[in-house]
């Protein structure tokens, strides 16, 4: 007789987290595209701007991906030695 595997309560919490964190790692590469975007948006329309305007708007986007980076370094971190090395060898 074969038996059926039970899902522990922790494994659903794991799993639950590790949904959020790669989902929050995911929404920080959106909100850096949506960023880059907008502002190239607004330096292609606002030719007259100051320079150090322009620099200022176009910088912005730097700040979301250094969190998208810090995000994936971090779940990086959280892997274990097979999966990160699967990751790496992928």
């Amino acid at each position: 007789m074969k038996e059926t595997s039970v899902t522990a309560p922790e494994e659903v919490a794991k799993v639950q987290r590790s949904f959020r964190k790669e989902f929050k790692f995911n929404v920080w590469l959106a909100v850096a595209t949506v960023t880059y975007l907008i502002t190239l948006y607004l330096v292609r329309e606002n030719p007259d701007w100051a320079p150090g305007v322009k620099v200022a708007v176009t910088l912005l986007p730097i700040l979301p991906g250094l969190l998208y980076l810090r995000n994936g370094l971090k779940l990086l971190r959280r892997m274990d030695e097979l999966q990160r090395r699967i990751q790496f060898e992928a």
